[in-house]
């Protein structure tokens, strides 16, 4: 017996030189009773297993910034002392609960106090504590001595969250949500104040007697008026791979403007539309939380993740916010978690078909650049990449620019000998995928556990690739390096899966949680089929749309010199400057000199009726354009039919496209009719171009032509000034010095279709000396000047004057002109036979006066 209490009092003598005044950055466990009789600091995590720890009166621990204290099996902290858990904003102390092990036992643990002890929590966790021990009910936290809580979260303990029997607390700027039972009973009869704190709603707490009620239950007297009228936690939506496009993701010149792309609208609107109609606003209360999904997950999560949570916490005033990650987004959430940045930001992480384990159909595009197949969102950046002209190699390409493929590399044995049949271990293959590997390793499976409350939603009963059947491969080295798949083409071998990741890879083995949701759906309804259980998890009390349309998308991409106008069979429209059509999208940029188009909007296809889209495209220069149509149904299939046309300034091209009618809802396309408008071109005289008034022009005009050729029957007649013209010949030499309109009426047939147009040019008469010279000699010519000395003694004067004005003797020159004015005055009024020639001289000579040239 002696014997055994030596061994007793050795082992408590070790776990006090442990733990006393040591920083620990490794887990410690205790799993036997510790008396903390002198000062002393935890840090990093510690394990408390159905122990009891006493803080002896005089002594104090600290707890550091970012420690985590973990208990399960009835832990107890008994403070008679001081407890100090004094966290930072980023570096909150936690107190969270272990599975326990023990059945039919329900406590994790539980603080206890004395009406001597002090505690002190300042950013801090308090969750999951509480519970029953035999007959007794217990809080997480039970205060008797003096108490200071602030900037702290007390959620989701069982029975009481905090029981008070002391006067001396003070609580302020602390979440209080999700608590089982009642989240802070005073057992004084005197009223503790406790302003300041948010109660999970806006509407704050109520009294423990509504047991129906969905708001925090407190007991007692208690002053908890005013509150915090905050609204939910915000939830911030990860999409995943190729969900969501940006014009950034070609240039980091284009603007950072983010939007989801067809797939991501099919596979998130029903669950965005959830959250609009249980009163979630978006950038409000829910968020997207977009990133460039081409790099690293560590990246994404430190470039965009964190701006997005810290965007979502400024706009909420939450200390915390809720993760809905798909697929790959979750990956981003866990490289974010388990890294060493995590800044206890994250409340619940809900990752819905998130390859934990990575997926075996990224297998053939890493190793070998090959596509399995066009549903992927893949192609619709591919097809950016050759309307940009950019050479890539599949293989080098993918490997340089999509490091996040190969972060989705499978870590599970899925690789097997088509010569023999037998498995091939992933240990034993040339390619690992280390990031899965350290985002697998106990220790940050841990720390993701003890800090964000996970759920994952999982997909099953889909056709879903596993297992590959692999030769060996001759070729070059850069490809195939655990062999080639055979058949090239690896066919879909279970149904365990949503039919991109496994049953198996989305349960992370589970080893991560034991919140896991399998339902029947594919990979990209799981937001739909799973939007039930993902509000029960948020513990939104939700409601769904009673009517939900089935929507097909029309999405347009296009290259080249032109301005896009899409009109639906209402006369709406999208475009760059409206945005008529809801829910559609309208995107533009410039990168590389070649103009890029993103237009994307609903469909409905709930009937067979054929639906009419007007596609206008308007040149902006002569060059060629390039634009691709695109049909996606909600379950990812698509039709896709491309055109490529020759286009010059000002022409407009309407292509009217018929979707569904025969297709019966399917994903399909019809070019019905090409029209072309706006053909008519004056290329001469030219908009905005001053011309001399010696000069007799002859309009220049034409009818812009496609390679086929398309103009009959045309008729042209003109305007100058709003006056017709009798020919095509304009003497500009009867025009005044100013600006005209020249305006062309067209009549004539394109494509067999009958087409009238005007179009309009300003231009600009000028003089200058030799133009007037030449006009003078002309007008006498055409007998408009009968007198020939007159003609002669003028062109003397205004050649003296040109010559003049060329040496830099304007004021001579200047004398010149008005000595050929005052002569025009003198005698020109009879040698001229129409009054419009002397007035179009004088008006040329007055306005060489003052600017001779």
């Amino acid at each position: 017996m002696a014997m055994k209490k030596i061994t007793i009092s050795l082992l408590v003598i070790i776990a006090i030189l442990v733990l006393v005044n040591t920083a620990r950055a490794q887990t410690e466990i205790i799993s036997s009773n510790l008396t903390i009789s002198q000062d002393t600091t935890w840090s990093g995590t510690v394990v408390i297993d159905g122990a009891r720890v006493d803080v002896e009166q005089g002594a104090t621990l600290v707890l550091k910034p970012g420690t985590i204290i973990s208990s399960k099996n009835g832990a107890l902290i008994y403070v008679k002392g001081k407890l100090r858990a004094l966290g930072k904003k980023d570096e909150m102390v936690r107190f969270v609960a272990e599975y326990n092990e023990k059945p039919n036992f329900s406590l994790t643990y539980y603080i206890d106090s004395t009406a001597e002890s002090t505690i002190e929590m300042e950013h801090f966790i308090l969750e999951g504590g509480g519970g029953n021990q035999d007959t007794a009910s217990l809080p997480a936290l039970v205060i008797r001595g003096k108490a200071l809580l602030t900037s702290g979260i007390i959620r989701r303990n069982r029975i009481s969250a905090v029981r008070v029997w002391s006067k001396e607390l003070e609580m302020d700027d602390c979440e209080i949500y999700e608590n089982e039972s009642i989240a802070l009973e005073n057992k004084n009869t005197e009223t503790l104040k406790v302003e300041n704190n948010w109660w999970g709603s806006e509407e704050g707490p109520t009294n423990y007697t509504l047991s129906n009620s969905s708001r925090q239950l407190v007991k007692g007297a208690l002053d908890i008026d005013p509150w915090q009228e905050k609204g939910p936690i915000p939830i911030v939506i990860l999409p995943g791979f190729g969900g969501s496009f940006s014009f950034k993701l070609l240039s980091d010149k284009a603007k950072d403007d983010w939007w989801l792309t067809p797939l991501g609208t099919s596979a998130y609107r029903y669950f965005a539309k959830a959250l609009i109609l249980n009163n979630y606003y978006h950038d409000k209360d829910f968020f997207w939380g977009f990133y460039d999904w081409r790099i690293s997950c560590e990246n994404s999560a430190k470039k965009y993740l964190e701006k997005i949570i810290d965007n979502a916490k400024e706009k909420s005033n939450h200390f915390q916010v809720h993760i809905v990650a798909h697929s790959m987004g979750g990956l981003v959430t866990r490289s974010y978690i388990e890294g060493e940045g995590f800044r206890d930001d994250i409340d619940r992480f809900i990752a819905a078909g998130t390859p934990h384990l990575g997926a075996s159909e990224v297998y053939p595009i890493w190793e070998g650049g090959r596509l399995l197949d066009e549903k992927k969102p893949f192609y619709l950046y591919l097809w950016y990449l050759e309307a940009l002209d950019w050479d890539w190699k599949k293989v080098d390409y993918i490997r340089k620019n999509f490091s996040s493929l190969g972060q989705m590399m499978p870590i599970y044995d899925y690789l097997e000998s088509s010569f023999d049949g037998f498995p091939i271990s992933y240990k034993n293959q040339k390619e690992h995928n280390e990031f899965l590997e350290d985002l697998a390793e106990p220790e940050n499976m841990n720390k993701l556990k003890r800090k964000v409350n996970t759920s994952l939603i999982v997909g099953n009963g889909e056709k879903t690739l596993e297992k590959i059947k692999v030769a060996h491969y001759e070729g070059d080295g850069s490809k195939w390096v655990d062999g080639i798949p055979d058949p090239l083409d690896a066919p879909e071998d279970t149904d365990n899966g949503d039919g991109t990741v496994t049953v198996g890879s989305a349960c992370a083995g589970n080893e991560i949680t034991k919140n896991i949701f399998t339902l029947s759906s594919s990979h990209s309804h799981l937001f739909e089929s799973g939007a039930k259980t993902i509000l029960e998890q948020l513990k939104v009390k939700a409601k769904f749309p009673l009517l939900f349309e089935i929507m097909s998308h029309f999405l347009l991409t296009a290259k080249g010199p032109v301005d896009i106008s899409v009109e639906n069979g209402q006369s709406k429209i999208v475009s760059a400057g409206k945005k008529e059509i809801g829910d559609s999208q309208y995107y533009e940029a410039v990168i590389d000199g070649k103009k890029l188009v993103f237009s994307d909007f609903p469909v409905d296809f709930r009937s067979e009726e054929a639906k009419s889209l007007k596609i206008i495209f308007t040149g902006l220069e002569k060059g060629d354009f390039r634009a691709s149509f695109w049909n996606f149904s909600e379950n990812g299939d698509y039709f896709k039919q491309e055109i490529n046309n020759p286009i010059e300034k000002d022409v407009r091209i309407t292509y009217e496209i018929i979707v569904g009618g025969e297709n019966k809802g399917k994903p399909g396309i019809v070019i019905k009719k090409l029209t072309l408008t706006n053909l008519l071109q004056i290329k001469f005289p030219a908009a905005g171009k001053k011309y001399l008034n010696w000069q007799i022009v002859s309009p220049a005009v034409n009818f812009w032509k496609d390679s086929e050729g398309n103009i009959s029957d045309d008729k042209i007649s003109y305007e100058l000034d709003g006056e017709p013209g009798e020919n095509s010949r304009i003497d500009l030499g009867q025009l005044s010095l100013k600006s005209h309109e020249l305006k062309v009426k067209a009549s004539y047939k394109s494509k067999g279709e009958e087409q009238n147009e005007e179009k309009a040019v300003d231009f600009f008469v000028d003089t200058s000396l030799k133009s007037l010279i030449t006009l003078i000699d002309r007008f006498y010519r055409e007998k408009k000047i009968t007198d020939w000395g007159m003609r002669s003694q003028l062109i003397n004067y205004l050649a003296e004057a040109y010559q003049d004005a060329s040496n830099s003797r304007a004021s001579v020159a200047k004398g010149k002109i008005i000595m050929a004015k005052d002569l025009l005055e003198s005698r020109g009024g009879n040698i001229f036979q129409d009054g419009e020639s002397k007035d179009r001289l004088e008006e040329s000579l007055e306005f060489l006066e003052t600017s001779p040239r």
